[in-house]
């Protein structure tokens, strides 16, 4: 079995590189431990999908999120199709990759009166503010 250290915290906020396609980050492990990582932003969709789907070795009842959401800025979202009909992608993307979202196209369908409701929500928002 590999030794690992446990992650505490990011000792720092990200710094671009000076060609602007990697940035740096600092991680601080418990035992005090710190390193500057490098990471390719070519690389980061990747990383996050890794990272989301290693969760699904994780026991189901395991409480994973301690804290309230924290919002990640996005810059556009869209569906898209999926591998099969009975898949649909929802599909974010960000500053520098797209992340693509797998929702069975049943629950889509089960979820519009949801998005009506919350465009008709949105819809008047916007109404009142002009």
């Amino acid at each position: 079995m590999r030794q690992s250290k446990r992650f505490l915290r990011f000792s720092d906020y990200p710094v671009p590189s000076a060609d602007g396609r990697h940035f740096s980050v600092g991680i601080e492990t418990e035992d005090g431990e710190t390193l500057n990582l490098e990471i390719p932003l070519s690389e980061l969709g990747a990383i996050v999908s890794f990272l989301v789907l290693a969760t699904a070795h994780i026991n189901p009842n395991t409480t994973l999120q301690e804290s309230p959401w924290e919002p990640i800025p996005t810059w556009g979202l869209k569906f898209a199709a999926g591998r099969s009909p009975a898949e649909t992608l929802l599909v974010v993307h960000f500053q520098s990759f797209d992340l693509a979202f797998s929702i069975p196209t049943d629950e889509l369908k089960r979820m519009e009166p949801d998005f009506v409701r919350i465009l008709r929500v949105l819809s008047a928002r916007t109404d009142v503010a002009h």
